[in-house]
């Protein structure tokens, strides 16, 4: 019953907050978020910089082993020169 009901909620059903959701994500999307983690504890959706602190230090990595000086790297990265050959020394000392 509750799922039959689910999959005739609209947008207009919902309040403000769980409406800004649905248009970003869609209402069948919201409706499988519902699904999945309704009535849980708040989710948590870090920041897109924090998420993607890995990747960056991963590829900062891999451009200095091919060869890209730690200076361009800073200027591409928007990092100080510093910051990136102590971050390149922990990484390539793991």
């Amino acid at each position: 019953m509750i799922n039959d009901l689910l999959e005739l909620l609209e947008q207009e059903d919902l309040s403000e907050s769980q409406r800004e959701i649905a248009e970003v994500t869609g209402m069948e999307m919201y409706r499988k978020l519902i699904r999945e983690f309704g009535g849980s504890d708040p989710i948590y959706f870090p920041n897109a910089e924090s998420v993607t602190l890995s990747a960056r230090n991963r590829i900062i990595k891999q451009e200095f082993l091919d060869g890209v000086s730690p200076r361009k790297l800073a200027a591409k990265y928007s990092l100080s020169e510093q910051y990136v050959r102590t971050l390149i020394k922990q990484l390539t000392n793991q």
